[in-house]
């Protein structure tokens, strides 16, 4: 990403700020909280955005509709991210496990570990090789967004 200490700062300011919050929608669902860093980082507007999307389950199942996973990759790419090996995942990259009940279960790599949340145990930082990843996209801020 290239976009220095002040944004990898930024990223691990706002995983210690939401750390052990409760699991809710829509702020904390993994892919809320994706987008929230982002936004805190690197100064973008993606949650703000997507809220309408994921408020509740219905509105995310309309939003990804048949096409799950893949679809939002789709979308992601349209609006300026690209895909990248789950391997090589950056700070700052969003990778996806596939799972969780709509199919993204995803995380946001801050450093060498990844945020992430779930019912259960709310948000929680753990280590990267906790996660078993898919897919994963990164932002690039560079590219022309129509």
């Amino acid at each position: 990403m290239g976009w220095g200490m002040n944004f990898n700062q930024a990223l691990c300011d706002f995983a210690v700020a939401v750390q052990g919050e409760p699991y809710t929608r829509p702020d904390t669902v993994c892919l809320a909280l994706a987008f929230r860093g982002l936004d805190a980082a690197a100064g973008t507007n993606f949650y703000p955005q997507c809220h309408p999307h994921i408020c509740s389950s219905a509105s995310m199942r309309r939003y990804l509709g048949s096409t799950g996973l893949d679809g939002l990759i789709g979308k992601l790419l349209a609006v300026g991210f690209e895909e990248v090996d789950p391997h090589g995942m950056q700070p700052g990259d969003i990778g996806f496990t596939g799972g969780g009940p709509l199919g993204i279960g995803a995380v946001l790599m801050v450093g060498s570990k990844v945020l992430t949340s779930n019912p259960a145990d709310g948000v929680v930082v753990c280590a990267a090789e906790q996660v078993i990843l898919q897919r994963a996209v990164r932002f690039n801020r560079f590219s022309e967004v129509n």
